[in-house]
């Protein structure tokens, strides 16, 4: 198998460990749940905020943005956190770490991930790097998210009406190579990157 091939291995969103904390709140069954999306949400931005330093405000300052960040989580929260998240991914039977994922580490790895279940990051705040090459979408929505670090969606199958709605790309983001159909809502790309961006359309 060529080194291509087996990065694009698909893998189960429920054995990655970004997944089960954007999807901390969501029950067994996909649903348009505004409140679980609301709470997942939340913890998101909040475990996000963390990882927003000076060095990420004078970067956006220099592209000419100006953000609300949400209160980072504080020990206690954290912990409980740690909780929540160790419940869901026993519910789950996940092969992913038993404990959550580090933003130190500057990358959020979503690669090669078949999701199975529509994906809702509506508002979600993604502080450094995103790798979603190679991942399969049905339904997704990012409206409204905000993109800080470079984004990287090489190869990747969008369909069942996946939206990008005024989400911001503030660095390099990478479409090429990727699959539209069923994106019918990508009405406003070329106002939503301040970075170089690249289509393989």
């Amino acid at each position: 198998m060529s080194g291509d091939q087996s990065e694009r291995q698909e893998h189960k969103a429920e054995d990655n460990a970004w997944y089960l904390l954007a999807t901390l709140h969501d029950g067994p069954e996909a649903s348009d749940d505004d409140e679980a999306w609301s709470k997942n949400r939340a913890i998101w931005n909040r475990y996000a905020a963390t990882y927003f330093n000076d060095e990420c405000r004078t970067r956006l300052a220099e592209r000419g943005f100006e953000l609300s960040i949400d209160a980072p989580l504080d020990p206690d929260e954290l912990a409980s956190l740690q909780e929540q998240y160790a419940t869901r991914h026993r519910a789950t039977g996940s092969k992913a770490p038993a404990t959550l994922p580090r933003l130190e580490d500057g990358k959020i790895d979503l690669s090669g991930i078949e999701f199975e279940r529509p994906l809702r990051w509506e508002g979600y705040l993604i502080p450094c790097e995103l790798n979603m090459s190679g991942a399969k979408f049905k339904g997704t929505t990012f409206d409204g998210a905000i993109f800080l670090g470079k984004a990287s969606f090489d190869g990747a199958t969008f369909s069942g009406g996946t939206t990008f709605s005024k989400a911001t790309f503030v660095d390099d983001a990478d479409f090429a190579s990727a699959s539209y159909p069923g994106l019918a809502d990508w009405i406003s790309k070329q106002r939503c990157f301040t970075g170089t961006h690249s289509f393989g359309l």
